[in-house]
């Protein structure tokens, strides 16, 4: 065993990486939590026509954009990953600002959005629609941060 290396990466009881069961673990948990935040939505939309007037006032703009944000942020992430592996520091560290750049865009975008929504009274309280709104919203922020 390494010097530099934690015992807790070098030990498995399951004959898998610690550090790869980890990554496994993380990615399942959120898929259940917002699998099923986006199932009871679904459900929720069916049975409730109204859902679709309430939806009517999101931003759609801003939703594409920072969808565009946070994909463009994972990918810089993982180059920043890749010039890690190959020991090219300074890649690296520009890959990782570009990745906290996009991060600062999208809380940016999703202020003015909210900011927006907020003003014309779609408030967390208004309707069961914009708590599911804002809640899946909450998690995709959860999620991207993590």
């Amino acid at each position: 065993m390494s010097a530099t290396q934690p015992i807790a990466t070098t030990r498995s009881a399951t004959g898998i990486a610690t550090g790869k069961l980890a990554v496994w673990w993380v990615l399942g948990s959120e898929i259940v939590i917002f699998g099923g935040l986006l199932a009871s939505y679904i459900m929720l939309r069916l049975f409730h026509g109204s859902w679709g007037a309430e939806a009517a006032h999101t931003n759609t703009v801003a939703g594409a954009i920072n969808t565009f944000v946070l994909l463009t942020s994972s990918l810089f992430m993982v180059l920043a990953h890749h010039a890690a592996e190959h020991k090219e520091r300074d890649k690296a560290f520009r890959y990782i600002w570009m990745t906290i750049g996009g991060g600062l865009i999208f809380l940016i975008v999703k202020g003015i959005e909210w900011s927006g929504e907020i003003a014309h009274g779609f408030t967390l309280t208004k309707s069961l629609f914009w708590s599911f709104y804002y809640t899946a919203a909450e998690m995709k922020i959860f999620i991207a941060w993590s």
